[in-house]
């Protein structure tokens, strides 16, 4: 994937469309790539945390303790890096009258613009982690 700015692909922890996580590769204004974690809350979006990389394959990663979100990523042989680690209350069902909980997925996005760009995903695992392990 070879993203402009407004070309985001990655991962989603969401309850809403207008209450969720993201992690994602993107463009960077000047070229390049850059890793974004975006909260979106009561339907207003934020850029919270961003991180400049480099060339290679890129592996996205969410992990949860209690209320806590860690966004992490790694690129080609690097050990991973924390991003930002995010207040989970904003997804909790209860609170926003959801009728589902909160699901882990894949997301991309041009942002509603037109686009050609291919984001190839080579896997996605969801793992449990014992009580107290943090990764």
């Amino acid at each position: 994937m070879d993203p402009v700015a407004h070309e985001w692909a990655g991962l989603a922890v969401r309850l809403s469309d207008d209450d969720h996580y993201l992690v994602v590769v993107a463009g960077a204004r000047a070229g390049g790539r850059r890793v974004l974690a975006v909260r979106r809350h009561g339907g207003v979006q934020q850029i919270v945390a961003e991180a400049e990389i480099g060339p290679g394959s890129v592996r996205l990663t969410i992990s949860a303790r209690g209320q806590d979100y860690r966004l992490g990523y790694a690129v080609g042989d690097v050990d991973e890096q924390d991003l930002v680690t995010v207040d989970g209350r904003i997804l909790d069902p209860a609170a926003a009258g959801a009728f589902v909980g909160v699901w882990l997925g894949l997301y991309a996005t041009s942002n509603g613009r037109p686009t050609t760009t291919v984001a190839d995903v080579s896997w996605f695992d969801y793992s449990p982690r014992p009580s107290g392990d943090v990764r």
